[in-house]
């Protein structure tokens, strides 16, 4: 099994004071196994992080999952 997607989803709350945004990371396998975890941390820092041309999601591609 190897990673093929990590994705970031942001949720925010407007209405939160200090820390209301929250990020879900969604990991996607090559055998449609998904894991899913929660970053409370800016969602767009945790974005860019994932995202970036040598960020997180390029480093674990094609990694073993467990």
């Amino acid at each position: 099994m190897k990673i093929t997607e990590v994705e970031t989803i942001a949720l925010r709350d407007p209405d939160a004071v200090g820390f209301g945004d929250l990020c879900v990371v969604r990991v996607h396998t090559d055998e449609d196994v998904t894991g899913i975890g929660q970053v409370e941390s800016p969602s767009l820092v945790v974005e860019a992080i994932v995202k970036a041309r040598s960020g997180l999601a390029g480093i674990i591609r094609d990694e073993d999952p467990t």
